[in-house]
């Protein structure tokens, strides 16, 4: 491991030429073009290595990382593992888990998960110097700021707040006061960057950012991060399949560093992680299941959750059905930790196209979004009106977003485009000559 501190190691390579893997991943898919040496096999079988050694944590046993069974020599196995730690997202919990004895591990892998773990570290910290001087301004100003998801559950309910990796801190303040924070975030430093797709607010990047990711082998402490203030749950997916008012119930409080912040309680927690993460299946996708366990387990231990008040939550904003892939990802991944009730009730509500995506995933597999699937596009629409919509909004520029973001996103969809057309092509060509 080396003697740098996080913040002081360099980007993983020329940021000329980790832009470059960006774009060559998206425009193919092929996981050789962001991972050179490394390829969506082998990744695949290191993340379902790290889920069954998470399920064994989970249901209370020591567990251990074995890589022998996978292909190629110990450096290649070890430098896979590291990837799909970043792609689950738990890479720094398993290098607090080895380092707390609840796993076990090599030398190689152990090196590999204690630098996920300091980096985490060192990651959290960071972001916490950047944004907890904003959101005691918000607090002494009067905004009653609010905070939800990762940067809530780092400090509540993770071993520490370093093994939650999180891009962004999302801030939410009372409907109709975002325009007066906007001129606060200058004054601290803040410069907006992108915008948040279809009229919500911009992202928000810190003073002295660093820009965009120093590393696609693991949150590297030194990556982008950026706030992002809401007025409510505007979770891209729900706002644009649902029509009633996402409103967000923040009736706890948490407190962190001196400053007093608004959060969700446990039944109102449980039901917008569940939501966000159906909507982000393939962003960390085992952490957040993780997440949705340790809560669910924490505050039910505690008599604080109330699964009829997730009900009650969920039917009022419209999202039950994008409960569902969530809840169950979580029951397989930890059995008997959804109320039975409330995941029968979820699945009533859900359509077959949902029944039948969610059935196609692990808590690991697919870890990576490779092949087109026109099934997961529209996986919360309904009616052909809420299709063609859908279908629209698939083709149309992007709103708000610069002409160059336009032209690479549409290359890069063209580009995926042709490749599926070939691969189509090439199985029909199989299926002729062997049927020949």
């Amino acid at each position: 491991m080396t003697d740098l501190s996080p913040l002081d190691e360099p980007p993983d390579a020329p940021f000329d030429e980790l832009r470059r893997r960006e774009r060559a991943w998206s425009s193919s898919r092929r996981a050789s073009d962001l991972w050179p040496g490394l390829d969506a096999t082998l990744l695949q079988s290191a993340a379902d290595v790290i889920g069954a050694c998470v399920a064994v944590v989970l249901r209370g046993e020591r567990a251990s990382i074995d890589l022998s069974h996978l292909e190629g020599d110990a450096e290649r196995r070890t430098r896979a593992l590291g990837v799909a730690g970043l792609l689950t997202g738990v890479g720094p919990l398993l290098g607090a888990w080895v380092e707390r004895g609840l796993v076990g591990a090599d030398e190689r892998a152990g090196r590999v998960l204690a630098r996920h773990l300091a980096h985490g570290r060192a990651r959290i910290a960071r972001m916490r110097s950047g944004v907890m001087p904003l959101l005691a301004r918000l607090e002494r100003d009067g905004f009653a700021p609010g905070v939800i998801k990762g940067f809530h559950t780092a400090h509540a309910y993770f071993p520490e707040p370093g093994v939650r990796p999180m891009t962004d801190v999302d801030v939410v303040v009372a409907p109709g006061a975002l325009p007066r924070v906007e001129p606060i975030l200058r004054e601290l430093g803040f410069t907006p960057g992108e915008r948040v797709l279809r009229g919500h607010a911009h992202q928000w990047l810190p003073p002295r950012a660093d820009g965009g990711a120093w590393s696609h082998e693991l949150w590297h402490a030194r990556s982008q991060w950026h706030v992002e203030p809401h007025d409510g749950l505007n979770f891209a997916a729900v706002v644009a399949n649902t029509d009633v008012p996402q409103t967000a119930r923040l009736g706890d409080w948490l407190t962190i560093g001196g400053t007093t912040l608004r959060v969700a309680d446990p039944a109102e927690l449980v039901a917008t992680l569940a939501t966000h993460g159906s909507t982000e299946l393939y962003s960390s996708r085992l952490l957040r299941l993780v997440e949705l366990v340790l809560v669910i387990r924490t505050t039910r231990a505690l008599g604080t959750l109330d699964w009829s008040g997730v009900e009650e939550h969920l039917a009022r904003r419209d999202t039950l059905r994008f409960a569902f892939p969530s809840l169950t990802l979580v029951e397989r991944l930890a059995p008997g930790t959804v109320d039975e009730r409330l995941l029968s009730r979820v699945r009533d509500t859900t359509s077959p196209r949902i029944r039948a995506v969610t059935a196609h995933f692990t808590p690991t597999a697919p870890i990576l979004d490779q092949p087109f699937s026109l099934g997961e596009r529209l996986l919360w629409t309904s009616g052909i009106r809420g299709t063609l919509r859908r279908l629209w909004l698939m083709l149309v520029p992007l709103e708000g977003a610069p002409a160059g973001t336009r032209l690479r996103t549409y290359g890069h969809r063209a580009a995926r485009l042709l490749a599926m057309t070939a691969r189509v092509l090439r199985g029909r060509a199989r299926s002729s000559n062997g049927g020949s």
